[in-house]
């Protein structure tokens, strides 16, 4: 379900869910225990989110998904706010603490 949520969240549309969808993985990984982000469909969802914010579109251009049309297509996404770059800190810090205690 959260891999569903992100990919229909990956285009922005409407404007600010992407942000949404960012704020509720980040409180979901700052209050659920560690072992919810070992699962392979949760880590592979979260790396996902991640790619999206940080615009990671190689997916995109390599078999044309996601292709845009209209006015949709010419949108520009703002910069993030603070709130946006603290909640990737938070699930990059919490990805991170876990990988390194599981290696």
């Amino acid at each position: 379900m959260l891999g569903t949520l992100i990919r229909l969240s990956e285009l922005d549309r409407p404007s600010g869910i992407l942000a949404e969808v960012l704020r509720t993985v980040s409180n979901m990984v700052v209050l659920l225990d560690e072992q919810f982000l070992i699962h392979s469909a949760v880590h592979k969802a979260i790396i996902r989110l991640l790619r999206v914010c940080a615009g990671d579109e190689l997916q995109d251009r390599i078999d044309g998904r996601n292709k845009v049309m209209g006015a949709a297509a010419h949108a520009v996404r703002p910069p993030p706010s603070e709130y946006e770059l603290d909640c990737k800190f938070i699930i990059f810090y919490r990805l991170r603490t876990m990988t390194d205690a599981h290696l």
